[in-house]
């Protein structure tokens, strides 16, 4: 498991424990078709999360970042994550063949 800090484009913190983190790049056939990079994990109940903007930290067991992803501001102006947009599912599409890139 690994403990993933949200930081938010307004200042706001998040922090949630995940498994099989991944990056996906705004360069990346998948970012090109969304118009940013994103962050994917899997809860602690089995549901794909993806966060959008701001700054990402992974931490592992023993409290090490592994890995540090800026993923830029809001495209809409706003915070949309996966509490608050009731088109999460449609934005983004669960991705079963991007595999964990932090170890």
């Amino acid at each position: 498991m690994f403990t993933i800090k949200h930081v938010k484009t307004d200042g706001c913190e998040e922090i949630h424990a995940g498994y099989l983190p991944s990056f996906v790049s705004k360069d990346s056939l998948e970012g090109r078709e969304r118009g940013n990079a994103v962050v994917h994990f899997n809860d602690e109940k089995g549901s794909e999360q993806t966060l959008r903007w701001g700054k990402v930290y992974i931490v592992n067991d023993i409290g090490k970042t592994v890995a540090s992803y800026d993923l830029g501001d809001s495209l809409l102006g706003n915070q949309m994550d996966s509490t608050n947009s009731p088109n999460l599912a449609y934005q983004n599409p669960p991705l079963s063949r991007v595999r964990n890139q932090v170890s």
